[in-house]
């Protein structure tokens, strides 16, 4: 009787929780290209900026 409810339960919440998942995978995925390429971006203005000021020095 147990093993039966747990089966039900697992069988019910099965698909809702992977289609939240898919959504959830997407969105973390997004947010850690979308992360590297402002860090890449940073990193390219920065070197940039650098090489503006020293050859303002010289």
């Amino acid at each position: 009787m147990i093993q039966a409810r747990f089966t039900k339960g697992l069988e019910a919440n099965t698909a809702p929780t992977s289609s939240g998942k898919k959504g959830v995978i997407k969105s973390a995925v997004g947010g850690l290209v979308g992360g590297f390429f402002l860090v890449l971006l940073l990193h390219l203005g920065q070197r940039m900026w650098s090489s503006v000021k020293s050859g303002g020095a010289k």
